[in-house]
């Protein structure tokens, strides 16, 4: 994975607390370090007619992403 490179589809966006971002992508989740390096996590699912669409953060700092069909 090129550096930044997340895929096709960022669905969302947030930061963590100690620095970088969860990326909610089309199928799974990237994790984005404090120095911008990135880990693709497993794929959620393998349906390609499904993928994350948005997502956000509860006040526990929980975080959740949703996916449409």
């Amino acid at each position: 994975m090129a550096p930044w490179d997340v895929g096709s589809v960022a669905a969302t966006v947030r930061p963590r607390t100690r620095g970088g971002a969860v990326i909610g992508v089309e199928r799974g989740f990237v994790l984005e370090e404090p120095d911008g390096s990135l880990t693709a996590l497993d794929e959620v699912w393998d349906d390609h007619r499904v993928s994350m669409n948005e997502g956000g953060c509860d006040p526990y700092g929980r975080f959740y992403c949703g996916s449409m069909a």
